[in-house]
């Protein structure tokens, strides 16, 4: 949703395709490892990118900045490292906007996601004036 110099995307998960379907399904530490998690959050950025991109007509030219990222990565309760999975997703930020450029950012374990994710993204965008 964009709201005047302010973009707000919710609940996107790592699919890939076509044809579009789940990529990395699971929870970390069950189904899948740290390594799969953060491929998985890389993902999930990289598809809020293309959402992004759709918004704004076809370029992300008229990004500033990324202002705050949500990481929810569906874990076993005893799994700690949230942040470290959402990594991923920093990463791909970094290598576009730059490292100097990362936003404020979440990471929170829970116990489902959508479809049997294992990481969702939310994201707050500022817009060039």
């Amino acid at each position: 949703m964009v709201d005047g110099t302010v973009v707000y995307t919710s609940g996107i998960v790592a699919v890939e395709g076509p044809p579009w379907s789940m990529a990395y399904a699971g929870s970390v530490g069950d189904e899948i490892d740290l390594e799969t998690a953060q491929k998985s959050a890389a993902l999930a950025m990289r598809c809020t990118l293309g959402n992004l991109k759709g918004v704004l007509g076809g370029s992300l030219d008229r990004v500033d900045r990324f202002v705050k990222v949500m990481g929810f990565v569906r874990c076993r309760p005893e799994f700690t490292d949230p942040p470290l999975v959402i990594n991923g997703a920093s990463e791909v930020l970094a290598a576009i906007f730059g490292a100097d450029r990362l936003p404020a950012r979440s990471a929170i374990g829970v116990a489902s996601l959508p479809g049997g994710a294992s990481v969702e993204i939310d994201a707050v965008v500022r817009l060039k004036a």
